[in-house]
């Protein structure tokens, strides 16, 4: 990702027609926050069958400096937990009720901020609740 300052870029300009064009240096500034926002580097599970536990091994993708992590669970369901367990991971989990709906589907966010940058990211989360697999005999 860039970081924000000043550069030059060596760009060719061609006409619509592809008549004419020309090779030039043009001054590129790129601005933005001196530190990026926490990014999310896995994906959380998308279903789970009620029942069962849903269990998510965040990863945060690089960050300047030393970051300082904190995650905040949005409107998650009762019972939905967070392990930090490094600077960039974390896991959170919830076990879903047996009496759950299933084919329903549960939304939350999950706020997660630098309180070294002050930067924030939000992520959705939606979460399909399968039914349980009935046992043959």
């Amino acid at each position: 990702m860039p970081r924000p300052g000043h550069g030059a870029a060596r760009l060719r300009v061609t006409d619509s027609h592809g008549d004419a064009s020309d090779l030039d240096t043009v001054q590129v500034v790129i601005t933005g926050p001196a530190d990026p926002h926490p990014v999310v580097a896995s994906d959380p599970p998308l279903s789970v069958q009620v029942g069962q536990t849903w269990t998510w091994p965040l990863v945060v993708g690089e960050l300047g400096g030393a970051p300082n992590l904190e995650f905040e669970a949005i409107a998650a369901p009762a019972g939905f937990t967070a392990t930090v367990s490094g600077a960039r991971t974390a896991t959170f989990s919830w076990s879903v009720p047996g009496g759950a709906t299933a084919g329903s589907h549960v939304f939350f966010h999950l706020r997660l901020s630098d309180r070294s940058t002050r930067q924030t990211a939000v992520v959705p989360i939606l979460i399909y609740l399968r039914a349980p697999i009935a046992g043959g005999g």
